[in-house]
């Protein structure tokens, strides 16, 4: 694909975040063909906004789209976040490329699949040719400050770059968690980045009204351990609840996975209590920003994205957490976008699919700057930011497992297939109709043949383009900040294996 950057506007070619000659795969498929993207709006960022729009964009860690009260959700977990996409447009239909936060940040930072960075495991960090999203806007004079509560997400991936200042604030505080073990690990909270945006904001007001500004924030809530200040940790959960998940341990919630714990539907009600109670938690410090910023006069006039980077099953298909599978609940997250000033529409919901990689493009068009010189595999939102009308309907995404070997799966609005290769499941493939099974429970092998081969098809063929453009990963000399700290969060420290990164190659099975 090759991107080009002319009046303003963001034109694509070739494969994006679609799969390259989809459209003659899919074209029998009863209008559920994905196609190309395009956008046709114009018009200079400077134009619109004159010198100076604040840039803000404020991610949520296992943050679920299926949780959210204004898409649905019948708890009052968000009002602060459903006050704001008032202000906006709130996409129900967006999706991490990724269930896992290596691949998820980078992504989104960058624009790009996680197979096109190279950044899909621990061992790894951008190459020096990308250019995140930092290191754009720093490029283009706007001040710079990150901060990044979960080091998978951190500076050692390379996606700090172009940023003035980038605090990782998991690698020094108070041990506040105690581990199975005993050992007591600090878990950084949410709650440090209001101070600190403060302070960035007094720095950014004292050097003058039209200095441009980019201020990130990569908060750990609602991402296990579940452990959110009161009255939140106990907001939603049955007081007389006391099973072993009462307190909201990371480690507890891991037996499920490896078989130790096999859930009680009390157990499953518990977890997603404690779940709730730390996303309303996010949603009071997210709101809490959201107050200075109007203190201060910069909400109106600011370009605000809030997302996750990826989402979290609640058991929906037997798993709890991210990491392992491609069925929604790990990969659905919220997408709301406020545009600067009075332009666009406000307070809708748009069923457009959309991707966490659109954040960059999107930024790049409305604020008029190029992205970089590498090919992006998201799409600028800014056609649906102004008018509010859905479009794009042949879209399609790629998704990939953390896996070494990972699983793939292409979602459309209408249809999913997932290629299971990585054997942690049975191996094979699923298809499921999503105008029918919106909760993916019925897997259609023989009764929607056509366009379960079509979807196989159209992803094998991804899969040999990304082989064909294979470049090996860079290779990252950091190791892991606080081994402690990542078993709270349930990833494992282990050795990075022997083998060397290898391209996803085609699947015979899925030809056939």
């Amino acid at each position: 694909m090759k991107t080009t950057w002319t009046e303003g506007k963001i034109g694509h070619t070739g494969i994006a975040s679609v799969v390259i000659g989809m459209c003659a795969f899919l074209g029998a498929c009863s209008g559920d063909q994905p196609g190309p993207e395009a956008s046709e709006q114009g018009g200079k960022g400077a134009d619109r906004y004159g010198k100076r729009v604040p840039v803000i964009l404020v991610v949520m860690d296992a943050l679920d789209a299926s949780h959210i009260s204004h898409l649905g959700y019948e708890r009052d977990t968000t009002p602060n976040i459903d006050a704001f996409a008032k202000d906006g447009l709130s996409f129900r239909a967006a999706f991490s490329p990724a269930p896992y936060t290596i691949a998820g940040i980078s992504s989104l930072l960058t624009g790009r699949l996680p197979d096109s960075t190279g950044v899909t495991a621990k061992w790894h960090r951008l190459r020096d040719d990308e250019t995140p999203l930092g290191m754009v806007l720093s490029t283009k004079g706007y001040r710079t400050r990150a901060l990044v509560n979960n080091t998978n997400g951190g500076a050692r991936f390379g996606v700090m770059q172009g940023f003035d200042q980038a605090t990782m604030l998991y690698e020094d505080g108070e041990p506040n968690y105690s581990l199975r073990s005993g050992e007591m690990v600090f878990v950084p909270k949410g709650k440090a980045h209001i101070p600190l945006m403060g302070e960035f904001l007094d720095d950014v007001q004292q050097d003058g009204a039209d200095t441009r500004f980019f201020f990130y924030s990569h908060m750990l809530e609602p991402h296990s351990p579940y452990i959110a200040d009161e009255p939140f940790r106990s907001k939603y959960i049955d007081p007389a609840y006391d099973g072993v998940f009462k307190n909201g341990d990371t480690e507890d919630l891991l037996d499920t996975i490896n078989g130790r714990i096999v859930p009680s539907a009390e157990d499953i009600a518990a977890v997603c209590a404690m779940y709730d109670g730390h996303l309303a938690f996010a949603d009071h410090i997210f709101g809490t920003m959201m107050a200075d910023l109007k203190a201060r006069g910069l909400y109106e006039d600011s370009l605000i994205i809030l997302t996750g980077d990826h989402g979290e099953a609640m058991f929906q298909h037997g798993r709890w957490g991210h990491n392992d599978h491609l069925f929604d609940e790990m990969v659905n997250v919220p997408l709301v976008i406020k545009m600067p000033g009075s332009d666009g529409p406000r307070d809708q919901i748009m069923e457009t699919l959309a991707s966490t990689m659109d954040v960059l493009p999107t930024i790049c068009e409305v604020l008029d700057v190029a992205p970089g010189e590498l090919p992006l595999d998201g799409r600028s939102l800014f056609p649906v930011l102004t008018s509010g009308v859905d479009d794009d309907e042949k879209r399609a995404l790629i998704l990939r497992s953390h896996h070494l070997t990972a699983d793939f799966a292409l979602r459309s609005q209408k249809g999913k297939a997932i290629l299971l290769r990585s054997g942690e499941f049975e191996d094979g493939s699923l298809f499921f109709d999503l105008t029918k099974d919106p909760l993916e429970q019925d897997n259609l092998p023989e009764e929607d043949a056509p366009r379960r081969a079509a979807f196989l098809r159209a992803l094998n063929t991804h899969l040999g383009k990304v082989a064909s453009e294979w470049r090996e990963p860079a290779r990252s000399t950091d190791k892991a900040e606080d081994g402690a700290l990542l078993s709270a969060l349930g990833y494992s420290d282990s050795e990075e294996p022997e083998e060397q990164q290898a391209p996803p190659l085609p699947d015979e099975a899925a030809e056939q």
